[in-house]
């Protein structure tokens, strides 16, 4: 029988091409910035984000053509609303400026992965590209333009906030 207490209630997140959420770097007493971009049909479904080179002070409130004027420091696949169901991000506004999300390349290669036993491939030859919601092209050894794609696996909220704070990830993605 279901319950009717409020707290065993799942709560729906709704998220819109725009929003933006802060996140909370505890460790480093700061919070940098995330906006949902686009929605990948050709990645999952998933989310796209952006995330802003620039951190704040916990306690700062930031105006969002700011934010959004940042740099941007990398693109990846995501849950958004996941994020804000495991309180890793709060939204905090929204804006239309998204950028030119057509320009956006992703890349992934047919080496991630591998069986127990194993080493990890480091150097692969087997890399596709694509731009949000398009095919994906096998080009092989990635060229200068395609080496700079940002990596196109959907990565978990939590590993977001790692790759916020400067590590790899994931760690055995080939180079």
């Amino acid at each position: 029988m279901a319950s009717n207490d409020p707290t065993t209630k799942r709560r729906r997140v709704y998220t819109q091409i725009g929003d933006i959420f802060a996140v909370p770097l505890v460790a480093e007493q700061s919070k940098r910035y995330i906006q949902l971009v686009a929605l990948d049909m050709s990645q999952l479904n998933s989310d796209v984000i952006r995330a802003f080179k620039k951190g704040y002070a916990l306690d700062a409130q930031p105006a969002i053509c700011d934010i959004v004027n940042d740099e941007v420091d990398f693109f990846v696949h995501t849950t958004v609303s996941a994020g804000v169901k495991q309180n890793l991000w709060k939204k905090t506004g929204k804006s239309l400026v998204i950028g030119n999300v057509s320009l956006i390349l992703f890349k992934d290669t047919l080496d991630y992965g591998r069986r127990d036993g194993e080493l990890p491939v480091t150097d692969s030859q087997k890399w596709v590209v694509w731009q949000i919601n398009g095919n994906r092209k096998f080009v092989g050894i990635l060229d200068d333009k395609n080496r700079n794609a940002f990596m196109g696996l959907v990565v978990p909220p939590n590993d977001v906030v790692r790759m916020l704070l400067g590590k790899k990830i994931p760690i055995h993605y080939p180079s």
